[in-house]
């Protein structure tokens, strides 16, 4: 379904903090995906350019799907209000944003 006037498209805060630790030499960044919309977003999808990471992710929890591109919670939803938390190591941080998600109010 695409966004509606209760959910527009890209409803979602995205914050990135250093941790102050460092993985493999590579500065250590936590991310935190939260749906600020009351509906459900599911099949989310972030731009992700140049995304690397010298620490391992759980592919349950991000992936990359293409150069470019990533995956949040293997597409599972993301119910309103709900934080998708996780952390990578890159010697630079990188910049997240929204690309897709399929939006479902009830």
């Amino acid at each position: 379904m695409a966004a509606t006037a209760q959910c527009p498209e890209g409803k979602l805060d995205i914050a990135v903090v250093e941790t102050g630790r460092t993985v493999a030499g590579k500065m250590e960044w936590k991310v935190t995906v939260t749906n600020i919309c009351f509906c459900t977003q599911s099949n989310l999808v972030l731009n992700c350019p140049d995304f690397s990471t010298a620490e391992a992710i759980d592919d349950a929890v991000f992936r990359q799907v293409d150069h470019g591109h990533c995956l949040v919670r293997g597409g599972e939803p993301i119910h309103g209000d709900e934080t998708v938390t996780f952390k990578y190591a890159a010697d630079r941080q990188t910049r997240f944003s929204y690309s897709s998600s399929t939006i479902s109010c009830s």
